[in-house]
């Protein structure tokens, strides 16, 4: 019996769906059917039966299913603990990332995987999202995650890089001061915000564009902000507010280790947008499909809010 069937036999299973698991799996639906076929014919049983909504085990198929799972693990257990016994050189993997992502997010998620899949030694490079893309297109990163509203000159080239770009995340940004500063409220409405000495990402950055991009479809123009300082680093601006100079809009996932008031801003709600890319020529690299698999069936998770759920 082929292992790779029975791995794609339980995907179809779990998700109800031969289009779905294709998704998932990254190959086609007539392939899946074949593999299929051949484990019913390994077994003489029929193991799915088709429904309004998609696909279901029958009976036999059910007994595989739960079966089958311990198969896959023990297999994967050997493999582990082989590959940490032969002396095996790691199975390399390059990610590039935007600062958010990459300096709060990513970190716990890949220090998680790695404890799991120990043959797998991944590198991450922290850079702006326009840098990242442009090593996605050269192909010297595997995967890249990127932040914000994306320009439609960047979109483009990679739609014709043949490159694949999904959302898999977003957030709020939230207002924050010092506890130590006189604070306007819990709730901040537009006349009060505009009035607020603001420490802002700098223009260009990623969450300077989502603060534009949000202003500008409530026909509010950032020249309407009293911005007093522009950094480009956010560690700066979590320092500056700490030193009670002002208020800033950060993304929560930055403030967990931060002592920082959040207000709740009334009538404006600005979402940070988290993307992903890779070149679907890349799928046949076997750690890239592992982490592929991870971020389409878990997302770019946002702890501990958990704010948006990947579709």
């Amino acid at each position: 019996m082929n292992l790779d069937n029975l791995h794609i036999f339980c995907k179809v299973v779990e998700s109800g769906s031969i289009s779905e698991a294709a998704r998932k799996l990254f190959i086609t639906q007539p392939s899946i059917s074949i593999m299929i076929s051949e484990l019913e014919n390994h077994f003489q049983v029929k193991l799915l039966e088709r429904t309004n909504k998609g696909v279901k085990a029958t009976e036999q198929g059910l007994f595989l299913y739960h079966e089958g799972q311990k198969m896959l693990s023990m297999a994967k257990n050997l493999e582990h603990g082989l590959g940490q016994t032969n002396n095996n050189p790691p199975k390399e993997l390059h990610l590039g990332s935007s600062s958010v992502i990459g300096g709060y997010i990513l970190p716990s998620q890949i220090i998680q995987l790695q404890e799991l899949y120990p043959q797998y030694k991944i590198y991450l490079n922290i850079d702006n999202s326009y840098k990242v893309i442009m090593r996605v297109v050269d192909n010297s990163l595997d995967m890249g995650f990127v932040e914000g509203p994306l320009q439609n000159d960047f979109v483009n080239k990679l739609t014709r890089e043949g490159l694949i770009l999904e959302q898999r995340g977003e957030e709020e940004l939230v207002l924050v001061t010092s506890s130590n500063y006189e604070q306007p409220g819990k709730n901040v409405d537009w006349e009060a915000l505009k009035e607020l000495p603001l420490i802002l990402l700098s223009r260009g950055t990623e969450i300077y564009s989502t603060i534009e991009t949000t202003l500008t479809e409530n026909t509010i123009s950032t020249d309407k902000l009293n911005i007093i300082m522009e950094v480009n680093q956010i560690d700066a601006a979590i320092t500056a507010v700490k030193a009670s100079k002002g208020f800033s809009l950060l993304p929560k996932s930055v403030l967990l280790e931060n002592d920082l008031v959040m207000l709740s801003i009334n009538e404006i709600t600005f979402k940070h947008k988290y993307h992903f890319i890779y070149d679907p020529a890349n799928i046949s690299n076997n750690a890239v499909k592992f982490f592929l698999n991870h971020f389409h069936e878990n997302g770019i998770k946002v702890l501990p809010w958990n704010l948006y759920s990947a579709s």
